[in-house]
């Protein structure tokens, strides 16, 4: 397993995603410091391996299934009644 180090530019082009979109994944704790990403002071490097993609891969594909599962069990919206502004 060979690893390398990546900037975050790199690391979000590899994923085929923002780099807005990596940040925010940074703010929800998807990435976990030290197992996904390095940071020294203002410096934050993303470690790119086989582990990491299939962590990632993992993790969205549950977050998937649990959006599915949610919505298969939402109640359909009652019809919306019209307001008379006659008065």
């Amino acid at each position: 397993m060979t690893q390398e180090i990546l900037t975050a530019e790199e690391f979000a082009q590899r994923l085929k995603i923002g780099r807005s979109t990596l940040f925010d994944w940074l703010s929800k704790d998807i990435l976990v410091s030290g197992k996904h990403y390095l940071k020294v002071g203002r410096i934050m490097r993303f470690v790119w391996c086989d582990d990491v993609v299939i962590t990632l891969l993992e993790r969205s594909t549950a977050a998937t299934e649990l959006r599915q599962s949610a919505s298969k069990k939402t109640k359909p919206v009652a019809a919306i009644k019209t307001i008379d502004w006659n008065y």
